[in-house]
């Protein structure tokens, strides 16, 4: 008989954390469940460690697939869980051993509900505490034509869904990796309600200085894909086409041009755009060169007729802009000094845009 949960983990090198994930969901307090690791290629002691946990309890299953990337593991793995709810894990994190039971007692009392997340604690590489909460509880509800859109975001290890809905939307995405929990969210969200439990579930190790340039600039284009073909599949535009052409970690500004072919008249894409691109960690990542050439994109933007408030709120965010222009990655005035998002050999020369 199929146990009522699966727990999915996408594994991949990472013998010194997903050992105590794994046994931080076969040691919850719900016990009715299954783990799902299918591990994507590890070199090393990863599969070492899991074959050894799966010798000692055998509802972890463990397949050990050739390297094919995340989503693709990801999907793969969704595809095996045999449970009513399916809940991912990340590799490196940990989960509260009263995470699946708060889950499940949730959504068994809210049938209407498709998925839920939770707050998340945020840990460092050596399993210490960090004081703030890495993710709150943000927007409370899903309105992809505001301005900007807003989305119920479920942070990617602390998701629960129904298996039902979790296929339904397909899975996760490839040309959004790196967004592809903002894009699930948007998707289930687009079937029926979601929630975020307002407490700590899950800790999330937080490897400073290993999120690179490239992978950086991927995850920010890839979050404003991920708007962008929610707000098209609100209008009851299909999107297929203009997702296609999404070059992985390369080309988005092909993509964007085709969601602004798709969208005119019903949603002002260019300004979303430029407002997106304003967001303080876009801004450290470029060059004065491009920092410049923003500035003239939104005041050029900004001062065109039609006008409208969107225009308002980015015509705001100039100076900030500016700011970024002549002092780099100095933090705007009353901003948080931030941590560096990639690693020291990646830090010159910034990128433009």
């Amino acid at each position: 008989m199929p146990p009522q949960v699966s727990v999915f983990i996408a594994s991949y090198n990472a013998p010194k954390f997903v050992g105590l994930a794994c046994r931080s969901i076969l040691g919850q307090t719900f016990r009715d469940l299954e783990l799902v690791v299918v591990d994507d290629g590890s070199e090393g002691q990863t599969r070492s460690v899991l074959r050894d946990l799966a010798r000692r309890d055998q509802r972890l299953h463990l397949v050990e697939a050739a390297h094919r990337g995340q989503i693709e593991t990801l999907n793969h793995a969704v595809s095996l869980c045999r449970g009513e709810y399916i809940a991912r894990l990340d590799h490196d994190d940990v989960a509260y051993p009263h995470r699946i039971e708060r889950q499940v007692a949730y959504l068994n009392a809210h049938p209407d509900v498709l998925a839920i997340g939770s707050l998340v604690g945020k840990i460092d590489v050596n399993g210490r505490r960090k004081a703030t909460p890495h993710h709150t509880i943000g927007n409370r509800k899903t309105e992809p034509t505001s301005r900007p859109p807003r989305v119920l975001f479920l942070m990617g290890p602390t998701l629960m869904a129904r298996a039902n809905a979790l296929k339904a939307v397909g899975g996760f995405r490839p040309k959004l990796r790196a967004a592809e929990d903002r894009d699930i969210s948007w998707r289930l969200a687009a079937l029926g309600r979601t929630e975020n439990l307002p407490e700590i579930l899950i800790d999330h190790r937080d490897h400073e200085g290993s999120l690179g340039l490239t992978e950086c600039r991927t995850q920010t284009f890839a979050s404003l894909i991920s708007d962008l073909s929610a707000i098209a599949n609100h209008f009851g535009k299909d999107d297929r086409e203009a997702l296609s052409l999404v070059d992985v970690g390369n080309d988005y500004v092909t993509a964007i041009r085709a969601y602004e072919e798709l969208l005119v008249g019903l949603y002002p894409v260019k300004t979303l755009v430029l407002l997106h691109f304003a967001k303080p960690r876009f801004l450290r990542l470029n060059s004065t060169r491009g920092l410049a050439s923003l500035c003239g994109e939104i005041a050029k933007h900004t001062l065109a007729l039609p006008w409208d408030p969107f225009k308002m709120r980015l015509l705001m965010k100039l100076p900030r802009v500016a700011f970024y222009e002549v002092w780099g990655n100095k933090s705007w005035p009353g901003e948080k000094s931030p941590r560096s998002t990639f690693s020291a050999r990646d830090a010159k020369p910034r990128s433009r845009l």
